[in-house]
């Protein structure tokens, strides 16, 4: 019975040996990213000069000079917290988390959302920049005049994308 059981071991080691060594391993260089994410803003929509979350915590509230107070961004079903916008104040950064805690562990995920348009970018981010990961923690750098968002992307490092918002008469 012992010369079977060692047996019985060698022998997986040796299957992990042939199984772990016969795995395609592709380098990240090979991946194309786009640099730069482009957003068209109409102009029919005013600029801000406040950005806050309302007092429910549902909303990214804007309030431009004119002082009607616009939502940028709204969801009923999620607690949000603003992060971050953008030196330019075209970009913001919230944190949504379920309203509805139940047992266990709260899940939060990032939003980008683009203040021109007041709308949430992350599944058109997702189709430009295949690794980028909806919800998955992001944050901006400026460069002189140039906003990156910087982004954890799915191969568990971070990269970054230019974004850029224009003005223009129809949103694409």
């Amino acid at each position: 019975m012992k010369i079977l059981k060692r047996c019985f071991n060698i022998s997986i080691v040796i299957i992990c040996i042939i199984g772990f060594n016969q795995i395609p391993i592709f380098s990240q260089e090979e991946i194309t990213r786009p640099n730069t994410f482009v957003s068209v803003c109409t102009d029919t929509i005013t600029l801000f000069d406040t950005a806050y979350i309302s007092h429910d915590e549902h909303s990214l509230v804007l309030k431009p000079d004119s002082g009607i107070i616009e939502t940028a961004y709204r969801d009923t079903s999620s607690v949000l917290q603003l992060i971050e916008i953008s030196p330019d104040n075209k970009w913001a950064i919230i944190i949504s988390m379920p309203a509805e805690i139940d047992d266990g562990r709260m899940e939060t995920t990032y939003q980008l959302i683009d203040l021109c348009n007041r709308k949430m970018v992350n599944d058109e981010l997702k189709t430009v920049v295949k690794d980028f990961v909806p919800g998955n923690d992001m944050f901006f750098l400026s460069e002189s005049t140039r906003i990156y968002l910087i982004y954890y992307s799915s191969y568990f490092d971070y990269y970054g994308i230019e974004l850029i918002s224009e003005r223009g008469q129809t949103v694409p």
